[in-house]
């Protein structure tokens, strides 16, 4: 009897544990789903747009991404040079998120009044840990385009 009393115990001490770590998985995915940013499909569409025009900029390929560029921005300035002294020297990107997305009717540069979508991205890259990326859609008909981008170091948490 003795040696199935100590099997009860050593039962009861596991299963209390593996409880307590579930009890913790659980809590910890229910508050990271509910911190996740959720988007209309909409805003699904813009965000597809956009990364992939991110992964021809993150390619190198500056020339390209330019050329994906809406025309009225392209001709606001030189992108290849802002990518190659502002993207470039960063190195390869190891993670990024979308954290915010804005609904404008006008953004600066652009004269016409259309759906703009101002998506924030906070991305790790390989020499700069932590930068933010704002990438400016724009709703032209069905179909999303690129019409701005900047990158800045990301803000310092007090």
């Amino acid at each position: 009897m003795s040696a199935f009393c100590e099997f009860y115990k050593f039962y009861l001490k596991i299963s209390g544990a593996v409880l307590q770590f579930t009890s913790t998985l659980l809590i910890l995915l229910f508050y990271c789903s509910a911190h996740a940013l959720s988007l209309s499909p909409d805003d699904e569409a813009a965000q597809d747009v956009a990364l992939q025009w991110l992964r021809v900029v993150d390619s190198g390929n500056y020339e390209e991404a330019a050329l994906q560029m809406s025309q009225e921005i392209r001709a606001l300035q030189n992108w290849v040079s802002y990518f190659a002294a502002h993207r470039g020297p960063l190195g390869r990107v190891k993670n990024r998120q979308i954290v915010e997305v804005k609904h404008r009717s006008s953004v600066p540069g652009t004269a016409e009044i259309r759906n703009h979508d101002i998506m924030r991205f906070k991305t790790s890259f390989e020499h700069k840990p932590g930068a933010l990326e704002e990438v400016v859609m724009t709703k032209m008909g069905c179909c999303w385009e690129v019409s701005g981008y900047t990158i800045e170091s990301e803000p310092k948490r007090r």
